[in-house]
């Protein structure tokens, strides 16, 4: 027992250190967001498709200017538009989104560290994306990219938990919400999310050679799981404007 009291005080310390980075990221992420305008192109465009969301209430249709516009997915500005919504409309609430979505991303890759490779590996791969400058930009402009990543890298940590776990109900429900993670990658930015987590799903098994593990990816639940989630803003879309899949899709 003596000698488990140096581990439980490593660990210990290592939590402490993950809760200070998770402070960090806190601070480094929100403070000062209002302080500054809108400055970036995609800035001001995405709060003002926001915005028309929210006055008009349509939130199937996005617009921008009050003409439709079909370049990306709305789930960010679904996010954008409910913090409006709840806390009024300013540079604030427009950044606390992708702000929110790189604080999590933090304690999510401490998480997935620390589960895998312990918590050494967790807090020291925490603090590198904390102190990088590109998702230091992507957390504080209201752009896609913060979220995108967050689910990303959501998707990416599931499917591998799943992946490594044993067959069973644990297996299936990591793979599930990897599914379930993608789709709202897919509603964030498209197919992107698709051809990314297919090229690392697949760059994994091939350099395992475990090519098996492709039949156990619970394809029928997960496609359902993926469909509900992707496909009903989709079919309303194209419903209420018969120009959308062409300008969306081609």
């Amino acid at each position: 027992m003596l000698a488990d009291r140096p581990r439980s005080r490593e660990g210990g310390g290592v939590i402490a250190v993950m809760i200070l980075v998770t402070v960090l990221a806190a601070g480094i992420y929100f403070i000062g967001l209002d302080g500054y305008p809108l400055l970036d192109p995609d800035e001001g465009r995405y709060a003002e498709i926001s915005r028309e969301m929210l006055e008009t209430g349509d939130f199937i249709t996005p617009r921008l200017n009050y003409v439709k516009y079909f370049e990306k997915p709305p789930l960010f500005y679904w996010c954008v538009a409910g913090a409006m919504a709840l806390f009024g409309q300013s540079e604030w609430v427009v950044r606390m989104v992708p702000a929110l979505a790189g604080l999590l991303t933090v304690v999510l890759i401490m998480a997935l560290g620390n589960c895998l490779f312990g918590r050494r590996v967790g807090v020291m791969a925490g603090w590198v994306y904390l102190t990088s400058v590109i998702p230091l930009i992507l957390a504080r402009l209201p752009i896609i990219d913060g979220l995108f990543s967050l689910l990303l890298t959501a998707t990416w940590g599931t499917w591998w938990c799943g992946y490594r776990a044993l067959p069973g109900g644990a297996k299936r429900r990591w793979y599930i919400a990897a599914w379930a993670l993608m789709g709202l990658a897919v509603m964030t930015k498209g197919v992107a999310a698709i051809a990314l987590t297919g090229g690392i799903v697949l760059g994994v098994i091939a350099l395992r050679s475990d090519w098996r593990a492709l039949g156990s990816l619970c394809w029928i639940s997960g496609l359902l799981v993926f469909a509900v989630i992707v496909l009903p803003w989709h079919l309303a879309a194209g419903f209420r404007n018969p120009e959308f899949f062409h300008f969306y899709f081609v």
